[in-house]
C-alpha cells in the first residue's frame, strides 16, 4: 500500500475517532495514539524500488553520483554503494540522499 494511501487512511481514522460521541478527549487521544502505533508497525519498505526511484531522480536532475555525493556531504563510493543496494551504507547517508532527492521529509 502506498504511503499516501496509508496517510489518507490514518487521517480518515482520526476523523472518525474525533467525531465519535460521547468519547472524552482523553479516550480519543489514546485511541489515536494506539492506531498510529499499529499503522507504523505495518509499514513495509520496498527498498529496491526506493533505490530505483532515487537513481531515477538523480538522473532526471542531471547529476552524477559524484555531484550528488558532494551536494549531500558524503563520498562518491557511498552513493555508488547505495545505488547498488549494498547494505554497508549507513542509514544517515541513505537519509541524506533520500532527503536531497525529495523522497524523505526534511524533519
Amino acid at each position: 500500500m502506498a504511503y499516501e494511501q496509508l496517510f489518507e487512511r490514518k487521517e480518515n481514522a482520526k476523523d472518525a475517532i474525533a467525531s465519535a460521541k460521547p468519547l472524552s478527549p482523553l479516550i480519543q487521544n489514546k485511541l489515536i495514539e494506539m492506531m498510529e502505533k499499529t499503522m507504523e508497525r505495518n509499514i513495509r519498505l520496498d527498498w529496491p524500488e526506493l533505490v530505483n526511484e532515487a537513481v531515477k531522480r538523480r538522473k532526471q536532475q542531471g547529476l552524477t553520483q559524484k555531484q550528488l555525493a558532494t551536494l549531500v556531504g558524503i563520498s562518491g563510493p557511498t552513493v555508488n554503494s547505495f545505488e547498488q543496494g549494498k547494505t554497508s551504507v549507513t542509514l544517515e547517508s541513505c537519509f541524506k540522499i533520500l532527503r536531497f532527492l525529495g523522497l524523505l521529509d526534511r524533519k
